[in-house]
């Protein structure tokens, strides 16, 4: 995930977590924080796929901390053209 976010081609990373209680869970969310704070001018939305158990506590961690997350795939990419286009819009030319 940093690899990306250092990117400066990358304008914004939506890691797709599969977590399942089964293959073990991280002790700790934490380093995605670390790396949302290390790079502020770019979002992170976090998608899930996987055990629902594991993805709502995943989500009861980081959506209080400032992280969104989203149970479909797909949401984080229309999020994101939602922002680009609202940035767009405030930032053309007025005449």
């Amino acid at each position: 995930m940093e690899a990306v976010l250092k990117d400066p081609t990358i304008d914004a990373v939506v890691p797709v977590l599969m977590l399942a209680e089964r293959m073990g869970l991280p002790q700790s969310f934490d380093f995605i924080l670390k790396l949302v704070q290390k790079y502020p001018e770019k979002p992170v939305l976090i998608a899930f796929s996987g055990d629902q158990t594991c993805n709502e506590a995943c989500k009861a961690f980081l959506e209080p901390r400032g992280v969104p997350t989203f149970s479909d795939i797909e949401q984080p990419f229309e999020v994101l053209s939602i922002l680009l286009r609202c940035y767009r819009a405030m930032h053309r030319p007025r005449g």
